[in-house]
């Protein structure tokens, strides 16, 4: 699969539509959530970047604990595979809610799709 590495460097804006706004508490003064993706220093952007590194990293480990075909479309070129054999929490935690996706997903009649939804909080 061809991969395409340089779409954080597309100028390009995300932004939330006014109905997930609205879920939230409302507020007297009206906020927009805007993240550009061609900012080097914009702290979603890195979270993002830094998040699908710890999980390149742990899917090309000897034994991962999950394994995620995708991941590699989403890391920068540069990106290098630590030396260092330690499971970050972050793996943990994933491993952890994957197993208990799963479960619940076998549990339950009817249920075979789960969407996960992201929530910004700042």
């Amino acid at each position: 699969m061809e991969c395409v590495r340089s779409f954080a460097h597309l100028s390009s804006i995300a932004a939330f539509p006014q109905a997930l706004r609205r879920a939230t508490k409302p507020k007297k003064s009206s906020c927009r959530v805007t993240a550009k993706l061609n900012s080097n220093d914009d702290p979603l952007l890195q979270a993002a970047i830094h998040a699908a590194t710890l999980r390149f990293q742990e899917t090309h480990r000897p034994e991962p604990l999950f394994h995620d075909p995708y991941v590699a479309c989403l890391v920068p070129e540069n990106t290098h595979l630590d030396e260092e054999q330690y499971t970050h929490p972050y793996c943990l935690a994933t491993r952890f809610i994957d197993d208990k996706l799963l479960e619940t997903l076998r549990n339950t009649d009817g249920l075979r799709q789960m969407v996960q939804i992201l929530a910004l909080i700042g």
